[in-house]
């Protein structure tokens, strides 16, 4: 897989729980896909594009008499729905894709099939078929709870294992109750296993949720494109030291467990190291980091004045011999001088420009 193309599709729903989920999704991930329970959407362009259309209108969600126990969690959920479409307008169509249910497409095709009197009935009995093997699987996975209960859900989830199984994208979840299938073994998956690490540190980098803004985001993926791919590099090379940790039966919440240990424990801590050593000793660490000789001191002078910009990230590609043996692996992993702590050394007063003011 390219690295430069790792794709997400969003497990639990059609719209997140929790922004700063999405936030770090849609900064580590070239696309985040969801699915949509709407049996009006013909294809995955035309739902998208409807979508950001809407995102710049006014949307109106009406109710017939007086919510009920059953009704008012549906209303409560569209509503949810179109709050996040309408915050997350920009990112349509550039990172985060809408796709219709399997099941709205099959019925769309058939229908159209049949007013042209020509559906034939090997394609019916598939459809069938695959109807009722998406139902069976659904049971499967969800015995013994409310899920199947959900209308919405028995159209998105099957459609979102589908789409993930026949593309190669990671399934993701930011709800505890309701868990990303998992699709192969976790502890021979390195992607899965960066992904969670990446997500991590992402998260432990980033702003309060509330502070997400669509268009920062975008800014982050345009300006820090190579910082990213080296990012993206480190954390598979780090998905080796999380499968250290990991049974052999590892599931996603040991997934999860792990990599929160080794982010919190290992990987931040180094970074936040490296964060002091630029802000504290400024002058003397650039010195001891590059070296003596004129081209290493002139790298280290261009980061005074941005020491979280592009002349620290392309120092640390210049100088990572020099910063490996001077850091010295204090926590036994491969990061010094590796470009892809760059990019969270930038992240934070990028998407949070008022601490970088403080």
């Amino acid at each position: 897989m390219n690295h430069n193309e790792l794709e997400a599709i969003y497990f639990p729903g059609w719209y997140p729980i929790r922004n700063d989920i999405i936030a770090a999704a849609s900064i580590y991930f070239a696309r985040v896909h969801f699915v949509t329970p709407s049996i009006n959407a013909k294809s995955t362009d035309a739902c998208t594009d409807y979508l950001r259309e809407a995102s710049t209108k006014s949307v109106t969600i009406q109710v017939f008499g007086k919510p009920t126990e059953e009704t008012d969690p549906t209303v409560q959920k569209l509503t949810q729905f179109w709050a996040f479409i309408k915050h997350s307008g920009p990112l349509l169509g550039e990172v985060i894709r809408y796709h219709p249910s399997l099941i709205a497409q099959d019925v769309s095709s058939i229908i159209e099939k049949l007013f042209g009197g020509g559906l034939p009935l090997e394609e019916w009995s598939n459809f069938v078929k695959r109807s009722r093997e998406e139902s069976k699987t659904l049971a499967k996975l969800y015995k013994g709870t409310q899920v199947l209960d959900d209308d919405f859900l028995s159209l998105v989830l099957p459609t979102t294992r589908y789409l993930a199984i026949q593309h190669g994208w990671i399934p993701l979840s930011d709800d505890p109750n309701l868990p990303a299938p998992v699709l192969q073994k976790l502890d021979s998956s390195a992607d899965e296993l960066a992904t969670s690490l990446a997500l991590r540190m992402l998260n432990l980098t980033l702003p309060a949720p509330q502070s997400f803004e669509p268009e920062l985001l975008l800014k982050v993926r345009d300006e820090m494109s190579d910082e990213l791919t080296s990012f993206r590099m480190m954390a598979l090379k780090l998905a080796a030291e999380l499968r250290k940790l990991l049974s052999h039966s590892s599931n996603r919440e040991e997934v999860e467990r792990e990599a929160d240990f080794l982010v919190k424990t290992m990987i931040m801590p180094y970074v936040e190291e490296i964060r002091r050593k630029i802000q504290v000793e400024r002058g003397k660490f650039w010195r001891r980091l590059f070296g003596k000789t004129p081209k290493w001191i002139s790298l280290g002078f261009a980061c005074f004045s941005d020491p979280t910009g592009a002349a620290l990230a392309a120092s640390l590609r210049e100088a990572s011999k020099d910063a490996g043996s001077l850091l010295d692996d204090a926590y036994n992993l491969s990061l010094a001088g590796d470009p892809g702590v760059a990019l969270l050394l930038q992240l934070e007063d990028t998407l949070n420009p008022q601490c970088s003011k403080e």
